[in-house]
């Protein structure tokens, strides 16, 4: 549990064990924009953007979460995210992702009638969140 040095967090989604660790510092893609959590953080509740969730903890290696939207609550030494997916950095495929952000970007410069723009958006938002989740900065 937190100490009052660290924070607790917890990721839920439907199909998926609950993630939980202890973090000095947590990074959230926020709708407004990416916030950072630190332990004694005034609590508010936030809307997710697809992105990256980081965790900091100390000199060890951070983790990565990709998440798909979703809910934030910021509590002074816990962060609990509700989204609809989510994936470790393990668990993804690097080669798929980068296929993935290539077809939507193509999907996105086709000046067609037949192309849904908003889904090819959320598929390139996709791609991008799990490749930063994998360790690479490709935004």
């Amino acid at each position: 549990m937190a100490n009052g040095q660290t924070i607790y967090l917890e990721i839920c989604a439907p199909e998926k064990p609950l993630i939980e660790t202890e973090a000095t510092e947590v990074i959230v893609p926020g709708a407004q924009g990416l916030f950072t959590v630190l332990p004694g953080h005034t609590p508010f509740l936030s809307i997710l953007r697809t992105g990256a969730v980081v965790a900091y903890n100390g000199d060890d290696e951070p983790q990565f979460f990709a998440v798909h939207e979703g809910f934030a609550e910021v509590l002074n030494d816990r962060v609990v995210i509700l989204a609809p997916a989510v994936e470790e950095a393990e668990e993804i495929d690097l080669d798929r992702a980068q296929a993935a952000k290539q077809r939507a970007r193509e999907r996105l410069q086709t000046r067609s009638e037949d192309i849904n723009y908003a889904r090819a958006e959320a598929a390139l938002e996709r791609a991008r969140a799990r490749l930063h989740a994998h360790g690479r900065r490709e935004y």
